[in-house]
């Protein structure tokens, strides 16, 4: 079955903010490229990375080439992953995953 992928619009925020303060910009945006890639992957396979049921329902979290971690959510009802961001350079997480406890998702 296949899934759609959707991206929160602070997600899409923070990565054009990373791209844009990098040091080496053609660099960051590769990077960042590619883990919009690997996020495409999520359509066919969403079930993947640590979850956070205790925090909220369907709420996961992967790494990407040990550089990010990927927050997100699975709707399995709208057959959906809602990307709610990425964080680099050993950000905390835990803030954000309270932070995005309750989200309404996309329509």
């Amino acid at each position: 079955m296949t899934y759609e992928v959707r991206w929160a619009p602070a997600a899409v925020q923070k990565i054009g903010r990373y791209i844009r303060t990098a040091r080496n910009r053609a660099g960051a945006a590769r990077f960042m490229d590619g883990l919009r890639l690997y996020c495409d992957g999520f359509a066919a396979s969403p079930h993947r990375g640590a979850t956070h049921d205790d925090i909220r329902p369907g709420l996961r979290s992967v790494g990407y080439r040990r550089r990010a971690t990927i927050l997100f959510v699975i709707d399995e009802g709208r057959k959906r992953v809602v990307i709610l961001g990425v964080f680099t350079g050993g950000q905390d997480t835990a803030p954000a995953m309270r932070r995005n406890a309750k989200p309404p998702l996309e329509e």
